[in-house]
């Protein structure tokens, strides 16, 4: 879907500085728990966000957590820790065998042929599938990165297509990004930008249709509607046609 020469250019500064407010939705898959097993059968871990900007953090402000009182024998409760951790949606168990052999695995020169998402995808099955990496998830079937989220909104429809997302606040434009697809890829990125700073929504739509020959699909909606990710999906249905 993300072709690997996506062209990112014609950035509006003013409209972009909200990016992160525009992902957060499709980027709050829940808190990673990362645990290394050392060698003594001990567990250190670090608990991380999934979002833009990962920092590790925890209750003490130590690096690291303390997982004794989850501990039953040798292994990990990791029900316990999901009970205990609302916001905690993926658990990840690693030897250092097993990192080092995901490390070399994730380096093959046939991973840089592939698509962005598809090169992202295919390293967390390298992580989900080597001996000595466990993966623990809350839900089976949740997302693991948010292009999988973008992709599932954008419907993996094959062929040319051009969008427009148009974010307005109290009705006075917030953010707006056009989205350019050939043969099905992420081809292109950019804003309003294009136009010389046009920020008319009409004129916006008439010279994408004009640059694109083909009228653009239109998401637009108020900030307000777009602060979670199930209320984004139900305005997608609602404006996207699918094709």
């Amino acid at each position: 879907m993300i072709d690997g020469g996506l062209k990112v250019e014609y950035l509006d500064p003013e409209l972009w500085t909200h990016l992160g407010e525009i992902l957060r939705p499709l980027s709050e898959l829940g808190q990673v728990l990362h645990v290394r097993r050392l060698a003594s059968g001990l567990y250190r871990a670090v608990q991380c966000s999934r979002g833009p900007g990962t920092v590790c953090v925890s209750d003490s402000g130590c690096p690291f957590l303390d997982l004794s009182q989850y501990m039953e024998g040798e292994e990990l409760n990791t029900e316990r820790i999901f009970r205990d951790f609302y916001d905690i949606m993926e658990i990840r168990i690693y030897t250092m065998e097993g990192l080092r052999q995901c490390f070399a695995e994730s380096q093959k020169a046939e991973l840089y042929q592939l698509d962005i998402d598809e090169a992202v995808s295919e390293i967390y099955s390298i992580f989900e599938s080597t001996a000595g990496v466990a993966v623990v998830r809350r839900k089976e079937k949740e997302e693991r990165w948010y292009f999988e989220r973008l992709r599932r909104l954008l419907g993996d429809k094959d062929g040319d297509h051009a969008y427009l997302l148009w974010i307005t606040n109290g009705g006075a434009l917030y953010f707006n990004c056009i989205l350019e697809m050939r043969k099905g890829r992420l081809v292109g990125i950019s804003t309003s930008d294009r136009y010389g700073g046009e920020r008319d929504y009409n004129k916006v739509l008439a010279l994408m249709e004009k640059e694109y020959r083909r009228k653009p699909e239109v998401l637009c909606m108020e900030l307000s509607e777009c602060r979670t990710y199930e209320r984004i999906c139900q305005h997608c249905i609602a404006q996207i046609p699918v094709i």
